[in-house]
């Protein structure tokens, strides 16, 4: 009997241990994941791209990792790799959206049309959002089908959470070929409350109203608004200063210019 007992406790013991070491390995491999995201955030993606792999080494059947890794390539250009590392997550998570988006916007990168229609029909309809949409605006602008592109870009508009400067240009020209520039105004008037504090989003909204459609001072009072707060930024200033030069003010122009000295 004492040694059934014993048996059974030392059973038990091995359970508990086996357990813990199970959790700690989950913990450490999380951890790993979470250091590698706080890296690509810093902009550090050679770090991030060890903390992944050692994630991977804890588990490999995880495909929370193998889609960073292919993000990362993705945006360093190595687009063959991340094809590679997105491949890795589908087979684990077939039904994997950012993979198979990440794949279709990949695929039109390198000019491949067919082959990014392919992943965009994979999309479940109630994932198509705004990345989805910008997509198939830019396969239908490659096509010249104009009012398609038009179409989809307008729809994307309507949902847009973050500053796309390649989605301006192409919508942008979009609106030209379409003879509706006009509505590029609109356009940036209704994105200006959402991202008057984007420093890329201000220079293409002034550069913008003033450039296309000669409104010089208002793309001056938008600078003004978003320098105030910032620390001095030679290239705004030189716009600021420029945008004076056309309202024919020198004196304020010389003043900017004095700014960046």
């Amino acid at each position: 009997m004492l040694k059934e007992c014993i048996l059974l406790a030392l059973i038990a013991a091995a359970g508990c241990t086996s357990l813990e070491k199970s959790s700690t390995e989950k913990s450490r491999e999380e951890y790993y994941v979470l250091r590698g995201a706080n890296f690509h955030r810093d902009g550090d993606r050679l770090s991030a791209l060890k903390e992944y792999e050692k994630a991977l080494q804890k588990n490999n059947k995880n495909p929370t990792p193998l889609r960073e890794i292919a993000l990362i390539y993705g945006e360093l250009g190595e687009h063959k790799k991340a094809i590679e590392y997105y491949h890795k997550a589908l087979k684990l998570d077939p039904k994997d959206q950012i993979s198979i988006k990440n794949l279709a916007y990949i695929h039109y990168l390198q000019g491949n049309t067919e082959k990014s229609k392919e992943y965009l029909q994979k999309i479940s309809r109630d994932k198509l959002d705004e990345f989805a949409l910008k997509i198939e605006g830019y396969l239908y602008f490659r096509e010249k089908q104009y009012e398609k592109s038009y179409e989809k870009f307008l729809e994307t508009s309507r949902y847009s959470t973050v500053f796309d400067r390649e989605y301006y240009k192409i919508f942008s020209e979009n609106l030209q070929l379409l003879s509706k520039e006009e509505e590029l105004e609109k356009l940036l008037e209704k994105d200006y409350e959402k991202f008057f504090r984007n420093r890329e989003f201000i220079i293409l909204y002034c550069r913008t109203l003033g450039e296309k459609f000669n409104k010089w001072e208002k793309a001056n009072k938008a600078l003004r608004d978003y320098l105030v707060n910032m620390d001095t930024d030679h290239e705004l200033y030189q716009l600021l200063a420029y945008t004076y030069d056309r309202l024919r003010m020198p004196e304020k122009s010389n003043l900017a210019l004095k700014l960046i000295i």
